[in-house]
């Protein structure tokens, strides 16, 4: 039978093997927590660098993608819409602003890129979305999304009037519309919705053209 002592030793040991354990698990918890955090991050900022026109290098590391956007990209708020800008040598190249909206199996997010007049698509992208892989997440891929690029939004211009839509698969004007996604009808009617908020956050823009500068970090 184990000494009085040793029983107090061998639970006292047991015990500080547990709380370093604890200790070293929390810590290790707390690293992958930052570094999903800062991966969600570059992902987010890699899009609205793209959105707006901005290149990104070649096997450019996370870090440089979060300089190259602190760099590029200011943010501002304009009749309380807050949208993002990217300027060079001084003029605006163009404007980026955050769209959401329900989809088909949970949230879609993304952006609505537009020259400055305010009136033409530059890009749209989405960034997160839960659509069914082969379907709906085809919002993703360039085929769907360049049909954006060079759009007008409104005719005529600034008059509220929305002439961009997304239209039943086959059946688009493709002059002015984009074409939904086949098999995925209700995620391209989610993606029209979205869109159509998108551009009405623009046209609320446009009588405060310059816009004020957020204060801090916009996650």
């Amino acid at each position: 039978m184990p000494k009085k002592g040793e029983t107090i030793k061998t639970v006292s040991f047991a015990a500080l093997v547990s709380l370093v354990a604890g200790v070293l698990l929390l810590w290790a918890g707390m690293g992958l927590k930052d570094r999903i955090s800062k991966n969600e991050k570059v992902k987010k900022y890699s899009y609205i660098l793209r959105a707006l026109g901005v290149s990104i290098p070649e096997n450019c590391s996370a870090d440089k993608v979060i300089s190259l956007y602190h760099q590029s990209v200011k943010t501002e708020e304009v009749n309380g819409v807050e949208r993002y800008l990217y300027k060079k040598d001084g003029a605006v190249v163009s404007y980026a602003y955050p769209i959401q909206g329900k989809g088909l199996w949970g949230t879609i997010k993304g952006f609505l890129a537009v020259d400055p007049d305010l009136c033409t698509v530059k890009a749209v992208s989405f960034y997160e979305l839960k659509e069914t892989p082969g379907l709906g997440a085809e919002i993703q891929k360039s085929g769907f999304t360049k049909q954006f690029k060079g759009k007008k939004m409104m005719r005529p211009c600034g008059s509220g009037d929305i002439i961009l839509h997304v239209k039943k698969h086959g059946t688009a004007n493709k002059k002015i519309e984009v074409d939904g996604i086949s098999g995925a009808t209700l995620t391209s009617v989610a993606v029209d919705k979205i869109i159509v908020h998108g551009i009405q956050a623009v046209a609320k823009t446009r009588s405060g053209h310059a816009g004020a500068p957020v204060g801090g970090e916009r996650q």
